[in-house]
């Protein structure tokens, strides 16, 4: 009986990653993939897609960025022009943040490596990275 391996998820996300992505744009939804798990029988995948909202030149905007404008007041030392800027975390890797959760008290930046790999910070940690001051926690 066929498994499925790594290679073949990859494969078949990739595929089917194309085809929700057509169906996105020729709907005007932006669409965000998401993590992937899988079993030798099963595979699992997140999928999002949102209104899309485009500025005057056509181009999307990013719903995280959004997101990120909307919420950022709640930390001082923070501003909206912060959405995709880049700092060197404490393990030296350079890092974009991109994006923002509320909700998580102790790690609320989203920010992404070089590689595009997801992580989150303090905001303590990302206002050292872009060289400010440590200012206060949460509003």
């Amino acid at each position: 009986m066929p498994e499925l391996t790594r290679d073949k998820v990859e494969e078949l996300i990739k595929g089917l990653n194309f085809v929700l992505d057509t169906f996105a744009t020729e709907n005007d939804l932006a669409f965000k993939p998401g993590r992937v798990t899988f079993t030798k029988d099963t595979f699992r995948t997140k999928v999002e897609f949102a209104l899309s909202v485009f500025e005057e030149g056509g181009t999307p905007v990013d719903p995280e960025k959004v997101n990120f404008e909307k919420k950022v007041w709640k930390y001082d030392g923070l501003e909206k022009e912060d959405f995709g800027a880049t700092f060197v975390a404490r393990n030296g890797l350079r890092m974009t943040i991109s994006g923002i959760n509320t909700r998580a008290k102790k790690f609320p930046i989203k920010a992404k490596d070089d590689s595009g790999r997801p992580w989150k910070f303090p905001v303590r940690s990302v206002l050292k990275g872009l060289g400010r001051e440590s200012g206060a926690l949460f509003r």
